[in-house]
């Protein structure tokens, strides 16, 4: 039973039941023929249903392999040139680590970075609105915490310097929660589909095209600013995997998630407040039991879930997100469970039944 969403979800079901349309059409969508021009319209589609779900429809949409190479693309492309100017940018300290190690490494070349800090998890907009300076050139907050499901509210739409650009990390959020860059006056939002049932290896940067720089050069895709052939079946498994997953799975992965809430509640699990956090992910502490015996207790069940990012499983300290969230002595037994619109009632009572068994049994041995 596969619990660990937040790392990577399984194909949706429109996915696999189109996957001979998605690799028959296999044609150059740059080409001049018309087999070219038919998947370059079928990709153009797909771009409209992507500027409707973000919330901007003057955006522009530049398809990408996922969330980390937009992330990069789109810091890069703000900070280049200001390298050496003593700029100042503002970011959370609970980012994923494609955009906080980017920041790192401009700390080294000069570039002030204020790094916010959650209050009760979340980053408070009037702590952002404080940090402004006059030499501040981007805003960059995640919108959901990839850890602990803390949704960030996105509201930066009164901010008076018009000039600071402001990037939302949406990996964990587009296509399951609502948005809308232009109410909440946001200029770049990126994402990664295999976040939300797509195929692996795609996802993009939605905004200001105007804003965007080329990492590497070669072809003219993506308006010149993302050269390479596009990954025509990634792509096409985003548009038919986000018409499933936002428009029918929210209320599905609610009710799983609060089903979760309950019956782990009763032996002791400590969560963060149902309000502020994602349907789509669950942070756990059981206090006492040691969060990577349990996921391996888990994990030997048949039953996936995790103990932090699937990026930072390799390290032994732990992260940033669960301090936050939990505090320091609470961190050292969280584990995180994560949803998507595949899985069923069924499998989460079995999972249940799993965790609640794991919990009392480490809680014998210690």
């Amino acid at each position: 039973m596969y619990f660990d969403n937040a790392a990577t979800t399984p194909i949706s079901k429109n996915v696999k039941e189109n996957m001979d349309t998605i690799f028959s059409n296999f044609a150059n969508p740059t080409s001049s023929h018309k087999a070219g021009i038919d998947v370059r319209n079928r990709l153009d589609d797909i771009r409209e249903k992507i500027v409707d779900i973000a919330g901007n429809r003057s955006s522009s949409v530049i398809f990408t392999s996922g969330a980390s190479e937009s992330n990069y693309q789109v810091i890069k492309s703000i900070t280049e040139k200001h390298i050496g100017k003593k700029k100042h940018i503002i970011t959370s300290d609970y980012e994923h680590d494609s955009v906080k190690k980017h920041f790192k490494d401009l700390e080294k070349q000069g570039m002030e970075i204020t790094y916010l800090k959650p209050v009760n998890s979340v980053i408070l907009k009037k702590d952002i609105i404080q940090a402004i300076k006059e030499n501040t050139i981007l805003i960059s907050i995640i919108h959901v915490n990839n850890e602990i499901g803390a949704i960030n509210s996105l509201d930066l739409s009164d901010i008076e310097n018009k000039e600071i650009v402001y990037h939302a990390d949406c990996a964990q959020s587009f296509g399951k929660i609502n948005i809308d860059m232009k109410k909440n006056g946001i200029d770049i939002i990126t994402f990664s589909g295999h976040k939300f049932g797509a195929l692996k290896g795609v996802g993009g940067i939605i905004g200001n095209k105007r804003l965007i720089k080329p990492i590497f050069y070669g072809g003219e895709q993506e308006y010149s600013l993302r050269a390479g052939t596009q990954n025509t079946p990634g792509i096409l498994s985003v548009g038919l995997s986000i018409d499933s997953i936002y428009k029918h799975g929210f209320e599905k992965v609610k009710t799983i998630n609060e089903k979760f809430r309950y019956e782990l509640g009763k032996i002791g699990g400590i969560f963060l407040k149902e309000n502020i956090t994602s349907p789509y992910i669950l942070a756990v502490s059981f206090e006492g039991v040691p969060s990577e015996i349990l996921s391996n207790f888990c994990s030997n069940k048949g039953l996936y879930v995790s103990y932090g990012s699937a990026c930072n499983s390799e390290k032994n300290n732990i992260s940033n997100s669960f301090k936050y969230g939990f505090g320091e002595e609470l961190s050292p037994y969280v584990v995180r469970i994560s949803f998507s619109p595949q899985n069923t009632m069924e499998e989460a009572e079995k999972a249940i039944s799993i965790i609640k068994s794991g919990v009392e049994y480490i809680r014998r041995l210690i």
